[in-house]
């Protein structure tokens, strides 16, 4: 295929967007959130302009604990790769790989528990976040934890927020096309 340089500038820009948009709804999540949160202490008369400033002072609370997790994920990566250039010494890469197969095996157990919390962290970080407070680093425990004591119930409410959401795009593209059609 011919790359040009406007399928590289396009590409660029589309992965902003991208990245913007990401950033926009992790924001307003967790405003919401601030506001459910206080409603449900008692403090019935906060405004949104509270929950934006919480949100916006705790910013890298809500975002980095998504970074750290794919930090994780990206260094046993790397691990990887370095036990497995060790593989192509003759002689003793095949008794390397004998001695580190359990190490592989369990590793990727773990990469493939990060990889959900990671999904986790995405999905409901800021909701951790605004419930439990702390950093980032109690974030990710807690993306942990939440995966490991609670994963029947988040499955649960994944797949009905996807219903949801499925239901309401179909709702929306249906007005739009009434609209355009009438």
């Amino acid at each position: 295929q011919n790359i040009t340089t406007n399928s590289i500038v396009s590409l660029i820009i589309f992965s902003i967007a991208i990245i913007i948009s990401f950033l926009i709804v992790v924001f307003i999540v967790g405003c919401i959130t601030k506001i459910t949160i206080e409603e449900c202490k008692g403090n019935r008369l906060i405004q949104i302009k509270e929950s934006t400033k919480f949100i916006w002072k705790n910013k890298f609370s809500i975002l980095f604990p998504t970074i750290g997790i794919l930090v994780i994920i990206l260094s046993f990566i790397f691990i990887w790769y370095v036990i497995g250039f060790l593989f192509h010494i003759p002689w003793l890469g095949p008794v390397i790989f004998w001695f580190l197969y359990l190490f592989y095996f369990f590793t990727g157990l773990f990469v493939i528990f990060t990889c959900c919390a990671w999904i986790i962290s995405i999905l409901y970080g800021p909701a951790i976040f605004t419930s439990w407070g702390g950093d980032a680093f109690a974030v990710i425990f807690q993306s942990y934890s939440l995966l490991w004591s609670q994963p029947v119930r988040l499955f649960i409410y994944t797949l009905l927020n996807v219903i949801i959401s499925c239901i309401f795009i179909c709702f929306i593209t249906l007005i739009f096309w009434l609209a355009q059609n009438i």
